[in-house]
């Protein structure tokens, strides 16, 4: 099965989380320092504490096998050096089915908050081989509130 990455709008976005692109933020006033405080606010109910981890990743085929959630915690993740090709599934009473994926392009630069319970996984770079970006959750949590899961059929992501 194929999904196709859609545009990252509020509207088709707003079930998932959240998003800011900082590309998108122009200083309009003309001041030298413009600060945009408290655009994208993530839960950590776990913890008080929030830790800035640096995900590196290659190119790779755009095809989902794995994906994971936090059933406590939200993630932020962004400010990849190229446009990246994201997915993410609604959490339910189900196994999880083809039909409830959905992909998204990230502008780079941009940053998206996934709410608790969001299915997701490393996204995929469109225009470079190597890239780098930033993961924000509370210390260790890929220790202690991480579900991985492996899918049965593979699903292709058309960019």
């Amino acid at each position: 099965m194929k999904i196709t990455a859609a545009k990252l709008t509020k509207e088709a976005f707003s079930n998932y989380g959240d998003f800011i692109l900082p590309k998108e933020t122009d200083n309009k006033n003309g001041q030298r320092i413009a600060f945009y405080g408290d655009k994208l606010v993530g839960l950590f109910s776990m913890s008080n504490m929030a830790s800035l981890s640096i995900l590196a990743l290659e190119k790779r085929e755009y095809i989902i096998n794995c994906t994971e959630k936090h059933a406590n915690t939200e993630e932020i993740i962004g400010g990849y050096d190229t446009d990246v090709l994201f997915h993410v599934a609604l959490s339910s009473n189900h196994l999880l089915r083809k039909e409830d994926f959905k992909a998204f392009r990230l502008p780079a630069g941009g940053y998206i908050r996934l709410k608790r319970m969001v299915w997701h996984y490393a996204p995929f770079p469109v225009d470079k081989g190597r890239f780098k970006g930033i993961v924000i959750l509370p210390p260790f949590t890929y220790t202690h509130d991480c579900i991985i899961t492996e899918l049965d059929e593979a699903i292709e992501i058309e960019g």
